[in-house]
């Protein structure tokens, strides 16, 4: 009589964890369960094992799987996804504080996580000029706060971004048609 014998010849068992803890663990591109993870895997050489989680930038792992053992890997820790912004203020000097933290004295150029965050600028301790900004992953930002001279008036703003190639030809057609 022929029996039928539950073989686990040839998997191991992965241990993973990350900081902060959540994130998708995909081997191959197909997501396997969320850190921290305990499963059973096919044995054999893993690299470019991703740890996925949003707000974060992906990091990889390897890991070899021997038959019938566990590999626990150190627990990962995830890099908060940035853009960079440069601050600047009109006349410089003006101190510049990120979510209640001072960051520095403009011009400062920093890495700033993704989100939304409350940007002050401060000149002579106490005019303030207040903006709620946004950041996106691989963000490239100059942000100006200015101050008039003399009314008291004042204004902060976002630099213009440089003009496209199409800006330029709607400017020259535009400049044809008029005449």
């Amino acid at each position: 009589a022929t029996e039928l014998v539950d073989w686990k010849f040839g998997e191991g068992t992965l241990v993973l964890a990350s900081e902060p803890a959540g994130a998708s663990v995909l081997v191959n591109g197909k997501e396997i369960g969320k850190t921290p993870l305990n499963t059973t895997l096919p044995a054999g050489n893993y690299s470019g094992i991703e740890l996925a989680l949003d707000g974060y930038d992906t990091a990889a792992v390897s890991a070899v799987l021997e038959p019938d053992k566990t590999a626990t890997l150190a627990s990962v820790a995830l890099h908060p996804s940035t853009g960079n912004f440069t601050f600047t203020s009109t006349p410089a000097g003006a101190e510049i504080f990120l979510d209640g933290q001072t960051i520095g004295i403009v011009p400062v150029t920093v890495e700033i996580p993704v989100g939304t965050h409350e940007v002050i600028a401060r000149r002579d301790g106490s005019t303030e000029r207040k903006r709620t900004i946004s950041v996106a992953k691989g963000d490239a930002q100059k942000v100006s706060f200015a101050w008039s001279s003399g009314s008291g008036a004042s204004h902060s703003r976002r630099q213009a971004p440089a003009p496209t190639a199409w800006d330029k030809i709607g400017n020259t057609l535009k400049n044809v048609f008029k005449h």
